[in-house]
């Protein structure tokens, strides 16, 4: 079921079909759409695995369904359940009259991300004996040796794997970047990218070398392949990559802009380009005119969830209109929901403020709907005060997760310098 961006149209959808579900009986379709409902949005969704509960008492769970309930417990955290539910998915799509060998590797995968390993290794052995030689197999077993800090062995089996006839290279290559051979990796997406001729190669190389600071060629693939045709898809790899840059240069953003461009002229009504090019603004330092670009969407379309909470957020973070900031967002949630992005943005507003106990009470249930590296760096900043050895673990937590100060907004990174000098981090 497609999310429901509108809480209001949310709200109305769920009283029809509890109302259906009433006057109907309870069919196993009302419930399962119930169910689905539910479990869409972040404030029901104990609700909605409460509901696919239910369900499973009546009939089993099809392979989809059961991907969901095991994905619901583990966004609630619970994951002694979910690993049950992630053992029995494996389990009952190899059953299944047509095996899905597809819902075994994403079973043994969530197992492996939790770190049972000896789980995920039950999986891929019963996937190798399926299919010894194929790209999923491999990506699987390269995953469990890097997890037992085998790295070395799991570049053996994929320098073995890249001899074989018909050997997906690109594959090959985003696992060997995953075990650090970064040489292998480059060599590879540079001779997929040669060999296949279509923009998305391009933009895999683009993006690969956008990773490890090579801008100016990953921009200049970019370019080629929105010449291609993929004008979409190169801007949105371009503009991840500045993303993680943290301060690109003007010519960079030139680039980029030139892109920009040509989308606007081909979707004059769009909000999409704009939002992009207020971010890269923001990125630029060009505070003003990124609050400019996100009013001009506001005021063609007052509900949009996105520019009301970026523009909340870069507010926010300058420390200016702070009440224009926390109106925007509540309004933002009031649209929408409680998100965690909307949560997290509201938190920084109330630690502006000062009201560190609203800012951690939000910022915990917007890591309960998500972690990220830059909700840990928000909580530690509400939790300071109060407990610096939990801020501590949160930064080290975001670290962990790879954040740094690159990565954080222009506009944050001083605050994330001074935390991490009061925490002895540095």
């Amino acid at each position: 079921m497609a999310r429901l961006a509108d809480f209001d149209q949310f709200q109305e959808a769920l009283a029809m079909v509890e109302e259906n579900t009433r006057h109907g009986g309870g069919t196993l379709d009302d419930e399962k759409t119930l169910a689905m409902l539910l479990s869409s949005h972040p404030e029901t969704r104990r609700a909605g695995l409460d509901k696919w509960k239910t369900v499973a008492r009546r009939q089993q769970l099809s392979l989809p369904e059961q991907v969901e309930v095991a994905r619901l417990q583990e966004t609630l955290k619970e994951w002694g359940e979910a690993r049950i539910a992630y053992n029995a998915l494996a389990t009952n799509a190899l059953a299944a009259a047509e095996p899905d060998l597809a819902y075994v590797v994403y079973a043994a995968r969530a197992l492996l991300q939790h770190n049972e390993v000896s789980d995920a290794m039950i999986w891929a052995r019963k996937l190798e004996q399926r299919e010894p030689d194929s790209a999923r197999t491999l990506g699987l077993k390269v995953r469990l040796l890097k997890s037992q800090d085998l790295a070395d062995d799991a570049a053996t089996l994929l320098k073995a794997y890249i001899q074989k006839p018909g050997a997906n290279l690109g594959v090959a290559a985003g696992l060997f970047e995953e075990v650090g051979q970064l040489a292998l990796a480059e060599e590879l997406f540079r001779k997929t990218a040669a060999q296949v001729k279509e923009p998305m190669s391009s933009l895999a190389l683009a993006a690969f070398l956008g990773r490890h600071d090579h801008y100016d060629e990953a921009l200049a693939l970019c370019l080629r392949a929105a010449e291609q045709g993929a004008v979409g898809q190169a801007l949105d790899v371009g503009l991840a990559m500045l993303r993680e840059a943290g301060s690109p240069t003007e010519a960079h953003c030139q680039r980029l802009d030139g892109l920009l461009d040509e989308i606007i002229k081909k979707n004059p009504n769009s909000p999409v380009p704009i939002l992009q090019r207020a971010e890269l603004r923001s990125l630029q330092t060009k505070f003003a005119e990124s609050e400019a670009l996100y009013r001009q969407v506001l005021r063609q379309d007052s509900r949009n969830v996105v520019a009301l909470n970026n523009l909340a957020y870069l507010l926010a973070a300058q420390d200016s209109k702070l009440d224009e900031a926390m109106q925007m967002v509540n309004r933002a949630m009031a649209i929408s929901g409680e998100r965690g992005s909307f949560l997290d943005t509201r938190a920084l507003i109330f630690l502006k403020l000062g009201a560190n106990k609203e800012a951690l009470d939000d910022l915990n249930k917007a890591l309960q709907d998500g972690e990220t590296p830059f909700r840990r760096f928000h909580r530690a900043m509400a939790l300071r005060p109060s407990d610096r050895l939990a801020a501590k673990k949160d930064m080290e937590d975001a670290q962990k997760m790879r954040l740094t100060a690159k990565k954080v907004h222009p506009l944050e990174r001083k605050t994330y310098e001074e935390l991490l000098d009061a925490l002895d981090l540095n």
